[in-house]
C-alpha cells in the first residue's frame, strides 16, 4: 500500500518522536536531544524540501526514456541536439576551405560512437562532436585522420566565433610549409603532406607563406 508524501512526513515524525527512548548510538545522537531521531529528521527535512519543490514545479523529472526527451514544454533534448547538428552542417558545407571532420582527436581518443567536426574562424576554431549515425554523412567537407589539436575554446567563444562568420566573407586560413625533406614539406594547419612550392595546401586551402623553420630532424 502506498503512502502520500504528507502521511508519511506525519509518520516519520511520529516515529522520531519515539525513537529518542531507544537510541542507537548511530553517531549523531548528540543533536537528537529530546525531539527525536536526528536522522529521522533529516530525512522529513530532504523528503519535505522534495515535495515543495514538485508541488512548485521547481523540479525536473526525467522522463524513464532518458534525459534526451526531457522537454522545456517546446523541445526536447533530442530535438534541439538535432536542430544543431542541421544548422551546423549547412554553416560547414557554405565554408568548405575552413571546415573539416575527423574520427580521431589530434592524439588519436574519441568518444564512443562519435566524431568532431570544425570550422577555423579568423578568431581560431569551433567545434562540436556528434553520433557518427547518423550525423557524418551530413557533413560533406574535407575528412581528416586526426583533428587539428583543440586551441582551448569555450562553448561560449565558439557559438560568438560562429556568429562573426557573416562578416569575413571569402576568408581563407593562412599557414607555412614546414620542411620535411629535399622535397616534402607538411602544412602548418592541416600537417598533410606537400610541397614547399606550392602556393597553397591543396588538402585544407590554406594560404602559405614562405616556408617555416625546418625540421630538426632533417
Amino acid at each position: 500500500m502506498s503512502m502520500e508524501t504528507t502521511e508519511l512526513i506525519k509518520e516519520l515524525k511520529r516515529i522520531a518522536a519515539l525513537d529518542k527512548l531507544r537510541c542507537l548510538g548511530c553517531g549523531y545522537e548528540h543533536n537528537c536531544g529530546t525531539h527525536g531521531c536526528q536522522i529521522i529528521k533529516e530525512a522529513i527535512r530532504q523528503l519535505k524540501t522534495v515535495a515543495d519543490n514538485l508541488s512548485a514545479n521547481r523540479m525536473l523529472v526525467v522522463p524513464d526514456s532518458g534525459i534526451g526527451d526531457l522537454s522545456d514544454g517546446y523541445n526536447t533534448f533530442n530535438e534541439l541536439y538535432h536542430h544543431r547538428a542541421v544548422l551546423f552542417s549547412v554553416i560547414c558545407n557554405a565554408n568548405k576551405d575552413i571546415a573539416w571532420k575527423a574520427r580521431q582527436h589530434h592524439d588519436g581518443t574519441m568518444y564512443d560512437g562519435m566524431f568532431i567536426v570544425g570550422i577555423d574562424t579568423p578568431d581560431g576554431q569551433a567545434t562540436y562532436h556528434y553520433d557518427v549515425d547518423p550525423y557524418w554523412d551530413l557533413f560533406q567537407v574535407r575528412e581528416m585522420e586526426f583533428a587539428p589539436e583543440w586551441d582551448g575554446h569555450t562553448p561560449e567563444q565558439a557559438i560568438e566565433r560562429i556568429g562573426n562568420l557573416k562578416n569575413i566573407g571569402g576568408y581563407r586560413r593562412r599557414g607555412h610549409w614546414i620542411r620535411k625533406s629535399q622535397y616534402v614539406a607538411e602544412c602548418s594547419v592541416c600537417h598533410e603532406l606537400g610541397t614547399s612550392k606550392w602556393k597553397g595546401c591543396p588538402h585544407c586551402l590554406a594560404i602559405m607563406s614562405k616556408e617555416g623553420p625546418q625540421n630538426e630532424d632533417v
